[in-house]
């Protein structure tokens, strides 16, 4: 016995994250008497696993693996005994035999195996065990729908678990014994999608766990794969979608193939056994899906095929994808020896959704993970009472967060050099957005009538800027930067539309570009003609930008226009980052589009001054005559160079240049001034200026704007002059002209003897360049000016589909950048482990080990792709792939270690089991993360003030008593501490932050374990086929995370520390009826209560440091949830009605119901009710109540002759929501609504008013109503 303990204490060591995944079976074996039988053969059929009777005929087999199995017991002389036994993972089992001598007259019926007992006497908690074909009989088939039907269990607005009143996170996920999950994140959540099709056992913990079981604070949740069969080879598939039924559909694909059996070409009793599963699911889902404005059906937006499987083939994609890969193999290579591999891998790839952007798919960010799971176990067995596991794993997770629709950061283009669009100097159509491709006009500043980024005086003809040339240095960096940079076609010149990488397209003559057709939107198409008017400074506007901007051009039914192209790139890059770029009015062509050159007139080439700078060229405008003090000196050589150009004479010496006014035609026009009311020459020239954005300044163009177009069609033999109007057009004149037509209303020239007599419009045209036009939208043959509303026959852009046009509706325009972070992780985590299992004797069972953990933590993630991150002010990051980008960055590089060790016994006595435990968890930073933790603090950093702890550990003391009352009731009670180490990135948070900008929150590594005080007493009975019990739970959490703030003069920052509160008080009962007479119930309800100071462990920071003082409800407190089910099951030859194909079929409904979450209200809530904000708690009132009820059929074919069985084929149908209930997650707190803020918020901000379908935002709710449907086939 000394030997014994002495080995315990040498192996009593073992880690939390280990969790069991075997059990024990024991009882006795007695004669038909009653009698004990000594020495009998107890053993499970296909194993090596089995026991010997003792004297009083007891025996037991520890470390069984979960799962079902036959049990066999045999003694000479005596016929055997066989029953069927359901190992849980952790709990013993309880099976009694009886054995009859093998010439005792029997009936065969006494045979029958024992019913499993519903109540568990080792149990001294209120875990719980899934029974994994009941649940599928239920219509459940995966891990997390089960966990949201259980009593205890809430669902927070974000779909995350709260354990009995606890945060989301504090549970401990573990796969064959192993805790898994990325440990940098916030949040321990769900490691991988699992099918129950892969599942052997699944255990849930919610109470005070045994000691083996550490690093969670609120549950535990065990899953064991299956193993493959030694004996035969079986399969199992499925397909699942929603694609044809109905509206609120998720857009789902799901499937499924696993296959097990023993490994080929292996032979002897002892096969080795294989399970592999795949699985794949593509959804959409429901509300949370992105629609391309560009198309105004009722289809998702297509993202671009990917690799989700990493087998080097991309598949299409839907928002949110996973591929998941499950191998386990298992080989008894002894009867004492076993070993046990596993690998899991989980791919996703997900487009992360947010409302406020359902219009912008295009800069969704790109979310991808690749998690990677080993495990190798051997088992050896080292007598019927001990054996010890000897494990190693490794855990990889990949992860990268790409935004603005899956950019590098390197591939953004910074806020600050971001091209320039206004509206209403570059917006040709005036619909509020930039259109169509990089390809643009110009504003001709130097008036050479071509494109030249940096203009020069080529006085030697050879397409280059040297020797002593004039220039314009744009960008002030000494040289000429011109067309060398830009000229794609190499002719040293702007050919309108140069083909390539900078500004190409398309090479055309100038004339071949006038009178092109373009399409705006979704309307008809619009001739806009003239376009290509290189010489007009067609906006009117003096411009500051360096080197030219761009204005609009027309080409084959596209419209370009123009923009400033600050970063020189050649390519239109919006700034999207917010301002009126990114939200605002649902884009209009507004108004008619005009283009305001005056007058007609000739453009003379003339000598100007641009910038210092003469330029011999047509400027575009119409010039008066030089006024005296305007004339200036011109050297004959320059003067010269342009006289052969132009077959002009040459000049001696240098020459004033002086000038008359250029001719121009003078237009009848009512808009010149107030005194002139009806149209009349004004012996004047008209400029066409026009400044929207002046006040006080009247918009005024002439008429030969408003009325004249360009002649589409040239028919010689057509009359000139003014044409009849047709009879429906009475109130119209018009006018044709050799190259324009002149339509106006005729009212406006009532008064008037002569139309324009003696007037040709031809005038002062040279081949049609200088014609200013306007494009009538709505073809009324009238003139309308811009008035920033939706008039009729203007085109809109309809970004909501709603079939009208809306004015800022607080949706993101298409291309608005919403996600601008980064991440990019490569997180590992290595586990040895040694643990050790003893039955000491009959009613001792020891389990001791020891486990160490090493952590390979790369974490980089960054905040503001588009911003700049400066080295100088916040300090340079070793390693960084991006130092010159981020407004807040988070990097890291430690190895941090982890050792924990446990000692639990469970004692088991004939009405009474008592568990009682103790662990020990502690955790090491590495050298690294010290040395420079103190560097910062010898710097006096910040935030790091403290004398850093490189360790840290806990003890905690677990203690479980079962008492059985009667056969079939019992009484248990449990206590225990349970710790939880925080996050990693809460701990490394690195402080290469600016002071002050925003919250900032640096990483504390002085963060300590987070602890949980637990209670907890129950009662359970079973009564024939039902069950009952009733539990209470009593949870105290200390050191729970939070921030506080750090100040030292003005700097200010948040710091990660200990400093919260919590607390969680409930009562649950439940109550279940055993499948029999073809139907089965159950039935749970919860008084829950969950308090505390905050509900973020970023509270703090979020509310300015005004630090909670007062225990309010947590925002997931609930305190009444119902959880309701009925079976209706009819098994193989189970005919309703006896009717043929009436069997094997089941129907189930189950129902949740809760009471209603609570909110913070605002003083509006009240209205008319006067209240202070000040008098208001947190969480002080309660939404709608929820519920939501799910109806599953299943019918199963058997696919079977008499000689051969070839499986079954299942069909499933599933309807979830099936009232169709408003379930509420989230609502406004002015008005305590899902969908839409009180009477006062619209009446304060009158501009709210067009945001309302924005604030009706369905990830506010749950799914409504959707359905699925499943076919599968097993065999």
């Amino acid at each position: 016995m000394k030997k014994k303990f002495l080995l315990l204490l040498l192996f009593s060591f073992v880690f939390s994250s280990f969790a069991g995944v075997t059990g024990k079976i024991k009882g006795y074996v007695k004669d038909e008497n009653g009698e004990p039988l000594a020495g009998a053969n107890v053993v499970l059929d296909g194993t090596s696993w089995g026991a010997e009777t003792d004297e009083d005929g007891y025996y037991y087999i520890i470390g069984v693996r979960a799962g079902s199995y036959k049990l066999k017991c045999m003694f000479i002389g005596y016929r055997e005994a066989t029953a069927d036994i359901k190992v849980k993972v952790d709990l013993t089992q309880t099976l009694d035999l009886k054995m009859y001598p093998d010439d005792y007259v029997l009936d065969e019926v006494e045979f029958v195996v024992q019913k499993e007992a519903k109540i568990n006497k080792s149990k001294s908690n209120s875990g719980v065990t899934i029974d994994l074909e009941t649940a599928k009989l239920g219509g459940q088939v995966d891990v997390e729908g089960m966990l949201k039907k259980q009593g205890g269990i809430k669902t927070g607005a974000d779909g995350e678990l709260h354990f009995r009143g606890g945060r989301s996170g504090e549970v401990s996920y573990n796969i064959d014994g192993i805790s898994v999950g990325d440990p940098t994140t916030n949040t321990k959540e769900k490691p991988v999608d699992i099918d129950f099709a892969n599942i052997q056992s699944f255990d849930i913990q919610k109470g005070v766990p045994n000691a083996e079981y550490g690093d969670a604070l609120s549950g535990n949740v065990n899953i064991v794969y299956k193993i493959g069969d030694q004996k035969k080879t079986s399969g199992y598939m499925k397909y699942s979608t929603d694609a044809f039924l109905g509206d609120n559909k998720f857009d789902l694909q799901n499937g499924l193939f696993s296959i097990n059996g023993p490994v080929p070409f292996f032979k002897g009793n002892n096969k080795p056994t294989y399970f592999l599963s795949t699985s794949l699911n593509m959804e959409n889902g429901f509300a949370r899906s992105y629609k391309d404005w560009k198309n105004n059906s009722d289809d998702y937006y297509e993202w671009d095929d990917y690799d989700l499987t990493g087998f080097g083939f991309k598949m299409p994609q839907k928002r949110d994808n996973t591929f998941n890969l499950t191998l386990k193999t298992a080989w008894d290579i002894t009867d004492n020896v076993n070993l046990t591999f596993s690998y899991t891998r989980n791919n996703t790839h997900q487009y992360q959704y947010a409302w406020i952007g359902r219009y912008s798919p295009e800069s969704a960010a790109e979310v991808s993970s690749e998690t990677s799971i080993y495990n190798l176990n051997l088992k050896h067995v080292i007598d019927q009472n001990s054996y010890y596991n000897l494990i190693f794993s490794y855990y990889n997770r990949e992860y990268e967060y790409l935004p603005l629709g899956g950019m590098k950061p390197d591939e953004v283009v910074p806020e600050d050099s971001t091209d320039v669009f206004i509206a209403g100097v570059h917006d040709a159509n005036n619909n509020g957005v930039f259109d169509n491709g990089d390809y643009e006009g110009f504003v001709d500043r130097n008036r050479n009538g071509y494109f030249d980024r940096e203009y020069f005086i080529d006085t030697n003809d050879n397409g280059k800027c040297d020797g002593n040339e004039y220039f314009f240095d744009a960008n002030e960096n000494n040289y000429w930067d011109g067309d060398i940079l830009f000229d794609s076609n190499n002719n040293h010149k702007w050919d309108y539309w140069d083909e390539g990488k900078a500004y190409g397209g398309y090479v055309e003559t100038e004339s071949s570009i006038l009178n092109k057709t373009m399409s705006i939107g979704f309307g008809r198409d619009y001739t806009i003609t003239d376009l290509a008017v290189s010489s007009f400074d067609l906006d009117g506007v003096s411009y500051t930008y360096p080197g030219e901007s761009f204005k609009f051009r027309s080409l084959e039914g596209k419209m370009f226009e123009g923009y400033n192209d600050v970063n020189l790139d050649g390519h239109y890059v919006q700034n999207l980052y917010g301002g009126n770029a990114t939200f605002g009015n649902e884009p209009i062509m507004d108004g008619d589009l005009w283009f305001d050159t005056g007058e007609p007139f000739i453009d003379e080439r003339r000598w100007y001054l641009i910038d210092d700078v003469a330029v011999f060229t047509k400027n575009g405008r119409w010039d008066d005559a030089t006024p005296y003090n305007g004339a200036f000196t011109i050297p004959d050589s320059l003067y010269n160079y342009y006289a052969d150009k132009y077959g002009m004479a040459h000049i001696t010496g240098d020459t004033l240049i002086s000038y008359p006014a250029e001719d121009w035609c003078d237009l009848r026009s009512s808009r010149g001034s107030e005194s002139q009311p009806t149209p009349s020459f004004n012996d004047k020239y008209d400029e066409g200026s026009w400044t929207v954005s002046t006040p006080g300044y009247e918009v005024k163009f002439d008429e030969f704007e408003a009325y004249c177009s360009l002649r589409t069609n040239f028919d010689n033999n057509e009359p000139l002059g003014w044409i009849i109007p047709p009879s429906a057009n009475q109130d119209i004149v018009f006018y044709r002209g050799s190259y324009v037509e002149y339509k106006a209303p005729r009212e406006q020239y009532e008064n008037t003897t002569s139309y324009l007599d003696g007037i040709t419009l031809d005038q002062g045209l040279v081949n049609g360049e200088n014609l200013a036009t306007w494009t009538d939208q709505n073809r009324d043959g009238m003139f309308e000016k811009p008035n920033g509303l939706i008039d009729e026959g203007e085109v809109f852009i309809d970004y909501n589909y709603d079939g009208k046009w809306n004015e800022e509706s607080g949706f993101a325009k298409p291309g608005a950048q919403i996600f601008t972070n980064y991440s990019n992780n490569d997180i590992s985590v290595y586990k040895l482990k040694f643990d050790y299992t003893n039955q000491i004797n009959k009613a001792n069972l020891v389990k001791s080990g020891i486990v160490f953990t090493y952590h390979d933590l790369d974490y980089y993630s960054l905040t503001g792709v588009q911003s700049k991150y400066s080295e100088e002010a916040w300090g340079k990051i070793d390693g960084d792939p991006y130092p010159k980008i981020g407004a807040l960055k988070t990097v890291y590089k430690y190895s941090p270690i982890e050792f924990s060790l446990y000692l639990q016994d469970k004692m088991e006595f004939e009405d009474l089991v008592l568990n009682a435990g103790i662990r020990y968890d502690m955790r090491r930073h590495d050298d690294d993360a010290t040395d420079y933790y103190n560097e910062r603090r010898d710097d006096g950093a910040v935030g790091y003030e403290d004398k850093l702890d490189q360790y840290t550990s806990r003890i905690s003391p677990r203690f479980g008593v079962s008492h059985s009352i009667t056969e079939t009731s019992k009484l248990f009670f449990s206590y225990g501490h349970m710790y939880q180490l925080p996050s990693y990135t809460r701990v490394y948070d690195s402080d290469n932050k600016p002071y002050g900008a925003g919250n900032t929150i640096i990483g504390n590594m002085n963060l300590d374990f987070e602890k949980n005080v637990n209670y907890e007493i129950g009662v359970e009975n079973q009564f024939g086929e039902y069950l009952l019990e009733v539990n209470g739970y009593f949870k105290d959490i200390y050191d729970m995370i939070n921030t506080r703030s750090v100040e030292r003069s003005v700097f200010k920052r948040f710091l990660y520390t200990n400093s919260d509160y919590g607390k969680s008080r409930g009562i649950e009962l439940k109550v279940e009826k055993a499948l029999n007479n073809n139907y089965r119930w159950n039935f749970s309800y919860a008084l829950a209560y969950a308090y505390g100071k905050s509900s973020s462990v970023t509270d703090n920071a979020e509310n300015e440091g005004n630090i909670a003082r007062k225990e309010t409800p947590l925002n997931w407190d609930e305190r009444h949830s119902i959880n309701a089910g009925f079976s209706i099951v009819y098994g193989k030859d189970e005919k309703l009605f006896d009717i043929d194909y009436l069997d094997n079929w089941s129907i189930s409904v189950n129902t949740e119901f809760g009471s209603g979450k609570p909110f913070t209200p605002s003083v509006d809530y009240y209205l008319p009710e006067i209240v202070s904000q000040k008098d208001i708690e947190r969480n002080s009132e309660r939404m709608d109540w929820t519920e939501e009820t799910e109806l599953s059929f299943i019918k199963t074919f058997a696919l079977a002759t008499e000689d051969a069985n070839y499986g079954n084929v299942k069909l499933q149908f599933d309807i979830y929501n099936l009232f169709n209930k408003v379930n509420v997650l989230s609502v406004y707190s002015d008005s305590g609504k899902w969908n839409v803020h009180g009477d006062q918020y619209y009446e304060d901000n009158p501009e709210q008013v067009y945001y309302k379908d924005y604030h009706a935002n369905p990830t506010n709710i749950d799914e409504r109503r959707h359905y699925k449907f499943t076919i599968s086939y097993q065999w």
